[in-house]
């Protein structure tokens, strides 16, 4: 396997964030704490359980940030201005390689921004390095240079949109975003999140994104990856859950060549709900790893994890996701499903949930399926007058239909069941 590497930094990871562009004094603090736990850090190895089955150039820390960010051409144009018809949105932020461009982007600044522009200073205890972060979140502190920040105010409601656009150049090329999502008592946030590119060149997104969810406040975020199939890309979702909060995350991956997903979320309040969501449809040779940890810090609190894969040719899919139930954290409920399916020989599927649980009245459960078709329910629909391909793809729509379902926004939801109805099809 490709994972040994000594703990030294390569200078390269310092020096890859000094552009030319000016930045706040409280930056460059909080990249000299991130550069000093990074000196303490090392690369994960097959020894530590995420990162067990994830499979990434040793190199991977080095891959400069790419000194011309903004690249403005006809293809990236059309790709926004289509991505754009898809959603049909009213508000929505547009970065290329890594760069915020005003020019493509329609937002509201009473709620949103991006994080290049004057940053509110409630969001800086957000974008301090983050305790206990990896060496890819470490990264990310060093190195991020653009972002988005967003901030909805007691009772309001917001909607938006941010697309992420790569254009590939003929050399490995880094980006690390930092977003910032922060929904004071009884507010709702719709957002989601596009990555697509216009190349087939290797590339490196390392995202992270802090997320605080007041009393009483609902969130609903998507995030859609359509890339490059010689992309990679690591996403970090930090969650916070106050008493009544509502959460609802949703991952769908159609294209890229390696992803990880992870999402953390912590219960700090009462009654708060969250759901997590995944949905791999992958055709190629494609990895996805969805890695997920609930923290239960009080009771009475409620998550469900519903994580769907359909595999073909040498495409690979790992799930590993932990519950951790605290001492005293009564009342609590917490589920894990997680389900695959294989249409090839040659694909593989890794699941592995896991229940830490310090409190004895509690429901919690964890259950994984990794299996082919079903003859049974084949047969069935021919002795109905369908073709062999028809009932397949009537079972593969059904199969994903019982996660889009969950799906509570409408704009997320029709994206999906459209991308399926054009791939699924008599």
């Amino acid at each position: 396997m490709m994972i040994t590497m000594n703990t030294n930094l390569p200078s390269d990871v310092i020096s890859g964030y000094d552009h030319n562009r000016q930045f706040p004094a409280w930056l460059g603090k909080v990249r000299q704490e991130a550069i000093q736990h990074f000196h303490k850090l090392t690369l994960p190895t097959k020894k530590d359980e995420k990162w067990k089955y994830v499979d990434f150039p040793s190199t991977l820390v080095e891959w400069p940030v790419v000194e011309d960010q903004a690249v403005f051409n006809e293809t990236v144009i059309s790709l926004v201005a289509e991505k754009i018809g898809e959603i049909q949105s009213e508000s929505y932020l547009v970065f290329v390689n890594g760069e915020y461009v005003p020019q493509l982007s329609r937002f509201s600044p009473e709620n949103s921004r991006p994080l290049s522009l004057e940053i509110p200073e409630t969001f800086l205890d957000m974008l301090h390095s983050i305790e206990n972060e990896d060496i890819f979140e470490s990264i990310n502190t060093i190195r991020f240079t653009d972002g988005v920040l967003v901030n909805v105010d007691q009772e309001q409601t917001a909607d938006l949109d941010v697309i992420w656009v790569t254009v590939p150049s003929a050399k490995e090329i880094s980006f690390h975003p930092r977003n910032c999502f922060k929904l004071d008592k009884n507010a709702a946030l719709n957002i989601r999140i596009h990555s697509i590119s216009t190349g087939e060149n290797s590339y490196f997104m390392n995202a992270v994104s802090l997320v605080e969810v007041g009393n009483g406040a609902k969130l609903n975020l998507s995030f859609f990856a359509n890339e490059s199939d010689a992309a990679i890309h690591f996403s970090k979702f930090f969650i916070t859950c106050a008493e009544n909060a509502v959460v609802k995350v949703a991952n769908f991956n159609a294209a890229v060549g390696l992803s990880r997903t992870e999402i953390d979320v912590d219960f700090l309040g009462p009654n708060a709900v969250a759901e997590i969501l995944g949905l791999n449809y992958l055709v190629r040779s494609q990895t996805v790893h969805q890695v997920a940890s609930v923290n239960h810090v009080v009771g009475e609190c409620h998550c469900e994890q519903v994580v769907k894969s359909i595999l073909d040719n040498e495409s690979c899919t790992d799930y590993y996701s932990t519950v951790n139930v605290a001492v005293g954290a009564q009342l609590t409920v917490s589920n894990q499903l997680n389900q695959t399916l294989m249409l090839s020989d040659n694909a593989e599927s890794y699941s592995r949930p896991q229940l830490n649980i310090d409190a004895d009245d509690v429901k919690c459960g964890h259950g994984a399926t990794v299996g082919q078709l079903e003859p049974g329910e084949l047969f069935y629909l021919k002795s109905r007058g369908l073709s062999e391909a028809q009932g397949q793809l009537l079972l593969l729509k059904g199969f994903s239909q019982d996660v889009i379902n969950r799906v509570e926004d409408p704009i997320s939801r029709s994206l999906w069941t459209q991308f399926l109805a054009d791939r699924l099809k008599f």
